[in-house]
Formats: structure tokens, C-alpha cells, sequence
């Protein structure tokens, strides 16, 4: 999804070498050209903190993902020590085009609000040493169906 016009004509072009597409949209409405279970992974690398509707976004693309899918995400990391340092001459207030800016814990909370569970985001994604975070979310129907299953084995 590009919001740019020549951008995603020149994306489109080089993905249907791949048999894939690129959509010319905003994300929210790019979101909705996706059918349900048509996408192994959705990556959000420093896109998240220009969304202005994120919990309405990834509730659009969860059911977009085929069973075993996951979203990747790398946002500025709000929590970091060079922010609590530096304050506002932090390296990731970019104004005006950041208009969120999340902490693990944050995340953490917007993800189950759109039906996600933060599956991975181990000490070194969220490192406070670091400017930048990382994260992968899966639906939480797969993530009850992978437990339910190990235990039944």
C-alpha cells in the first residue's frame, strides 16, 4: 500500500514480476483491497507512528492474514534512553509527520485492542539502549489454536 501515485505505479510494476500488487491508497483504505486470508505477512517498518487511525487499521488487516500470518512492526521507541536524555531533541520526534509515538507496553495494548497478541518482542527489540523498537503480532485465533494444539498432543 503507497500512498503515493508514482511510487506505487512503480512499485506495482516491479511486484507483479513476483505475481504480487501494489495499491495506490491510503492505508486504512488500501487495507480494504486485501480478501480475507489472502496475506502471509504484513510489515510496518516506520510506518505505525504516521497512522493517525491505527487501531481501525490493523483491525481492517487482521483478517487479512491466512492462518499462520503475522504482522512485523519497527516504530521509534519512545521508552528509549537517548529520548529520556535528550528530550525534545530526540532523534524520533519528527514533526508533523509522527503523530504517535509508542512504548512496549503501548503496543502491547493496541495490538490486543485490534485482536493481536505481541508473540515476539524479545529484551533486544525493545532495547532502551535503542531509538527504534520491534515486534511481531499474530491474531489471537492462532495464537489460542498453536497452544490448544500443543496441549492436545
Amino acid at each position: 500500500i503507497e500512498v503515493s501515485q508514482q511510487l506505487a505505479a512503480k512499485a506495482d510494476a516491479r511486484l507483479q514480476q513476483f505475481g504480487g500488487r501494489a495499491v495506490q491508497a491510503c492505508a486504512l483504505e488500501g487495507a480494504k483491497h486485501f480478501a480475507p486470508g489472502s496475506l502471509d505477512v504484513i510489515v510496518m517498518h516506520s510506518f505505525l507512528e504516521h497512522e493517525q487511525q491505527p487501531l481501525a487499521l490493523l483491525e481492517t488487516l487482521r483478517p487479512c492474514l491466512r492462518d499462520g500470518g503475522a504482522v512485523i512492526l519497527k516504530v521509534p521507541n519512545f521508552n528509549c534512553l537517548n529520548r529520556h536524555i535528550r528530550g525534545r531533541k530526540w532523534c524520533g520526534f519528527r514533526y508533523p509527520d509522527h503523530v504517535l509515538y509508542f512504548t512496549p507496553r503501548t503496543l502491547s495494548v493496541l495490538a490486543e485492542q485490534a485482536g493481536f497478541k505481541v508473540v515476539r518482542q524479545k529484551w533486544i527489540d525493545k532495547s532502551p539502549l535503542s531509538d527504534n523498537m520491534y515486534a511481531v503480532l499474530r491474531p489471537f485465533a492462532m495464537c489460542v489454536t498453536k497452544t490448544t494444539k500443543r496441549h492436545a498432543a
